[in-house]
């Protein structure tokens, strides 16, 4: 998926799409990714048009999420994270606050030792003052109907 792709599917000629499913694994070094212009117009020209992303065991995804993966601009209605041993807390609260108007179902499972679920605490004060983002998920996310959270603790 990259700009090039997003101008293609956004042309004059192309039918009005309703769902854009896109998933992935790994991401090379040098792929461009895509622009938050291209994704701007892409939701212009298709907005009854859902995203769903999902992340199938990549590293490379679940840690690019915060800095290009994700853009405010995307459609982002379904989320979907399967073993990318890690749970990124800042991209988290980004889909909390971008797509508020638009995510109805996220899912995240993942296999983790147990301090690895730790990381849903982690940058939180100790007295609790900085917002859970799972609590701030679903109360942020008028129309999330579907929330889960898997892990399977595993000692190594």
């Amino acid at each position: 998926m990259n700009d090039r792709l997003l101008g293609v599917l956004t042309t004059s000629y192309t039918c009005p799409l309703r769902r854009l499913v896109l998933h992935v694994h790994g991401i090379d070094q040098t792929h461009q990714g895509t622009s938050e212009y291209m994704w701007y117009c892409f939701k212009q020209h298709h907005p009854q048009c859902s995203l769903v992303l999902t992340l199938m065991h990549s590293y490379d995804g679940v840690e690019q999420l915060g800095s290009g993966l994700l853009r405010p601009s995307m459609p982002l209605t379904h989320f979907r994270a399967f073993f990318c041993e890690w749970i990124n807390i800042a991209a988290l609260r980004l889909m909390s606050n971008w797509y508020s108007e638009t995510l109805r179902h996220l899912m995240w499972v993942d296999s983790l030792d147990h301090s690895g679920w730790g990381m849903l605490t982690e940058g939180r004060d100790e007295d609790q003052e900085t917002p859970d983002p799972l609590v701030m998920l679903a109360w942020k996310c008028k129309h999330l109907e579907h929330l889960t959270l898997f892990g399977m603790c595993c000692s190594r």
